[in-house]
């Protein structure tokens, strides 16, 4: 089968968000699918990006949006930003895999995808009380994960705070968890407390 994965994350050239899809591109390579990768384009690709490569996964970047609101629009008519769609419609995709950095990522991508009816989900890595969609964007939001084959929220709160944010049920949402990196057999070592207060947040607040 062929796999596609996008990532909208365009603040930074890698971060926590990554591992996820990266890591089950990296699986259905090794389990002898085609897989294609395309994330935002920086002068220099985080290594851990690069090493995808180094799997034979095909990777390609597009426009990335991280300069702000004129570069968004700028994007959405740009040459480059065609020829990255053009490349998705030429590679057929079975399933595309759109890993949205915020939650209101990605959605040019899915309307790609409804317009050529190749089959997508969407994996929300982060959501916030403080991000509600702009009224001119909640159709294109509600058109995006409603015709989504999956929403993959990476926590109970992230899809409960989406169904309330565009306003429908999102039957076709669930929780997947993030991969665990850290050794469940290390055992950190207590900080000195001389030095005042500590406070560890565990995932957040």
């Amino acid at each position: 089968m062929r796999f596609a994965f996008i990532s909208t994350m365009h603040d930074w050239p890698w971060g926590g968000s990554e591992e996820l899809w990266s890591q089950a591109a990296t699986q259905l390579k090794q389990a002898g699918h085609d897989v294609q990768a395309s994330v935002g384009y920086w002068p220099r690709l985080s290594d851990k990006v690069s090493a995808l490569a180094q799997h034979g996964i095909r990777l390609e970047t597009h426009s990335s949006y991280h300069t702000g609101q004129a570069r968004r629009i700028w994007n959405k008519l740009s040459l480059s930003s065609r020829r990255s769609y053009g490349r998705l419609k030429r590679f057929k995709p079975d399933l595309v895999v759109i890993s949205q950095g915020y939650n209101q990522g990605g959605f040019d991508w899915a309307k790609i995808c409804r317009e050529a009816a190749i089959p997508y989900v969407i994996i929300v890595q982060c959501n916030s009380e403080l991000w509600w969609f702009p009224e001119q964007d909640v159709g294109e939001a509600v058109a995006s994960y409603t015709n989504a084959r999956r929403i993959f929220c990476v926590s109970h709160s992230n899809l409960d705070l989406l169904r309330l944010q565009v306003g429908e049920p999102l039957l076709n949402g669930e929780v997947v968890c993030n991969p665990y990196n850290v050794s469940p057999e290390r055992t950190p070592a207590w900080p000195d407390e001389s030095g005042g207060w500590r406070l560890a947040c565990v995932a957040r607040i």
